[in-house]
């Protein structure tokens, strides 16, 4: 099968997050927010709704892996991202959807239900950026 699904991966995922965070963050600093980086940053990865950030090939190997033998005990961030995702291709699976076609499916036409990341992976990533354009704005 051949996939027309564009790897997006963590390049896609951080222009998502960016794009909410900045919103938030102009909303958060115009009404005087305490911490309104921190704030923004929070509101965002519990309330963006980006693509899945992985590759088809990736996700395959991961969705066939985790439908043999599923996560136990309390998951990390990444793991949660792949669970939910696993969910959306079993569906799919059971209703007599390939597994390649399940997993293309979810990865062009769905959304995760947040951004799966830490705070301080997300933080990680936009501070440099936010201090930028926050400097540029001055």
């Amino acid at each position: 099968m051949e996939t027309t699904h564009k790897i997006t991966g963590r390049a896609q995922r951080d222009r998502e997050f960016m794009e909410l965070f900045h919103h938030t963050l102009d909303v958060m600093l115009a009404a005087g927010v305490p911490q309104a980086t921190e704030q923004a940053a929070r509101f965002t990865i519990a309330n963006g709704s980006p693509h899945y950030p992985v590759g088809h090939e990736r996700a395959c190997m991961v969705v066939r892996q985790l439908l043999r033998h599923p996560y136990q005990g309390e998951l990390t961030v990444r793991q949660q991202m792949w669970t939910e995702l696993t969910e959306r291709v079993k569906w799919l699976i059971e209703c007599g959807v390939s597994l390649p076609a399940a997993v293309e499916l979810v990865l062009t036409h769905c959304r995760a239900s947040c951004f799966h990341l830490s705070l301080s992976t997300a933080t990680t990533h936009i501070c440099t950026r936010a201090n930028v354009r926050r400097r540029a704005l001055r």
